[in-house]
């Protein structure tokens, strides 16, 4: 087998398990409930890894490739895979982003509703004049 044949057996399978890893983020994205916050930071992680190494096989198989139409249709294919998984993991941080500011939220509603709860200590705020 060439050595061209080979980095692109080696590509699709990193392309193969990229899709497979893009799919579980999407459901996890698409169902978050805030325990699969370990999770996501690890989809996170692989999917910036595997892109590096993708980048590397891309680079490395358009050098080994000659005719002018291959390229190009390298090129587009490999910048589908790369904005997959770009989007992915812009979703990704939203989805992680919005949870502290939901978690916050939260406290201080229930922070506020025990405060005003009867029986309750509130304080009175007395304004004076001053001269």
């Amino acid at each position: 087998m060439s050595n061209i044949k080979k980095k692109i057996k080696i590509r699709q399978g990193y392309r193969a398990y990229l899709t497979k890893i893009l799919s579980n983020a999407d459901d996890i994205v698409q169902n978050y409930d805030g325990n699969q916050e370990k999770k996501l930071k690890q989809i996170r992680i692989t999917l910036k890894e595997r892109l590096d190494t993708l980048n590397t096989l891309d680079e490395e198989i358009l050098e080994l490739i000659e005719a002018d139409e291959e390229i190009s249709t390298e090129i587009e294919e490999a910048g589908k895979y790369r904005e997959s998984a770009h989007e992915m993991i812009v979703n990704i941080d939203s989805v992680l982003e919005a949870k502290p500011i939901n978690e916050t939220m939260s406290r201080s509603m229930s922070e506020s509703q025990q405060l005003s709860t009867p029986g309750h200590y509130q304080p009175t705020i007395k304004h004076g004049k001053l001269p």
